[in-house]
């Protein structure tokens, strides 16, 4: 009997994601970025924390919110998902009742489809924290997969794709050790790079170089190439 592997589209053993919280003014630099390196993600939003169109942020602020105008704009690409992160990006803590679900994920769910006008699937946990209670009211909205913030460090697609757990942050110390095991991994199972973070933390840490690097390195595809010591 043959053995049946399942392969990315194209026939694609390899495959990398990316998936950015909160919507950031920062997620403009990074959509221009992924567009430059052909790179594919999701952008995990809360309806309720839009910046004001007019608003005026102080100068030197990093913590920016994009506006709603803008994220249509930005947003509004084949290449791009939309996800929900909650209506207003409450701890677990906070959702104690039915209603408190209903508006942190289906109204949100709701918010963000008549937005921009495509069926949204897709969750990040806020804070990374989840109960059976928030699972149960994902299945109830019909939310097909939720994203954690715990790192396997591994390339595996999920059992349960309701705790999906990324490979690592971008500000992990392993990331570039985990892009080299990733290259030049022969393994015949399908495997995803599963990149996760903010993009304001790249104004914080002043390393956009950091995001380029990992780019440049899962778009070399099979290139034995060590990215960890630039050799």
């Amino acid at each position: 009997m043959h053995k049946v592997i399942m392969q990315f589209p194209k026939g694609k053993s390899k495959a990398v994601t990316l998936s950015y919280d909160d919507g950031m003014e920062q997620d403009i630099k990074l959509v221009s970025l992924m567009r430059k390196y052909g790179l594919k993600g999701t952008f995990n939003l809360n309806s309720g924390l839009f910046e004001p169109d007019e608003a005026k942020l102080p100068e030197g602020m990093i913590y920016r919110r994009i506006s709603k105008n803008n994220a249509v704009s930005l947003y509004c690409c084949p290449d791009l998902e939309i996800a929900g992160h909650g209506t207003q990006h409450l701890h677990i803590n906070d959702l104690c009742r039915p209603e408190h679900f209903y508006k942190e994920i289906f109204l949100n769910k709701k918010n963000l489809e008549k937005i921009f006008h495509i069926p949204v699937r897709g969750y990040a946990y806020p804070y990374g924290e989840y109960n059976e209670k928030i699972i149960d009211a994902l299945k109830k909205y019909h939310i097909l997969y939720a994203r954690t913030t715990k790192s396997t460090y591994e390339f595996k697609l999920p059992d349960d794709w309701l705790l999906w757990n990324p490979t690592c942050r971008h500000r992990d110390d392993h990331l570039f050790e985990l892009v080299h095991t990733f290259i030049n991994s022969d393994d015949e199972e399908p495997q995803l790079f599963y990149l996760w973070g903010h993009s304001f933390e790249f104004d914080e840490d002043d390393n956009w170089e950091r995001f380029e690097r990992f780019a440049k390195a899962v778009r070399g595809g099979g290139k034995t190439r060590c990215m960890v010591c630039d050799k």
